[in-house]
């Protein structure tokens, strides 16, 4: 029997030493869900700048549009959504930034 407590309390020891290892410098890394994240926050930053990018243009098209025609409604409207979908997409950029901190 006292060999048993022996043996027990020699391998507690000898797995305390070996069990040990140095701390992960960045364990966000591991973690899948703030993988994704991430990828969603990027995908949402480009998508965001070429919105932006777009709108500029539809602006010019604007400007080079007769008075009171179709093209210049067409623009108006394509304007507004995208101006909508600007404002939504500044909105989830927020949020992914909030939700990854």
């Amino acid at each position: 029997m006292q060999y048993f407590f022996r043996f027990i309390k020699v391998f507690i020891i000898i797995i305390s030493f070996v069990g040990c290892k140095s701390e992960n410098p960045n364990p966000e890394l591991l973690d899948p869900i703030y993988k994704d994240l991430q990828a969603q926050l990027k995908a949402t930053t480009s998508e965001l700048e070429s919105e932006k990018k777009n709108l500029i243009d539809l602006n010019k098209d604007l400007k080079n549009s007769a008075p009171r025609s179709a093209d210049k409604k067409v623009a108006l409207k394509n304007i507004k959504n995208t101006k909508i979908k600007i404002k939504f997409l500044t909105q989830k950029k927020k949020y992914l930034k909030i939700r990854n901190e």
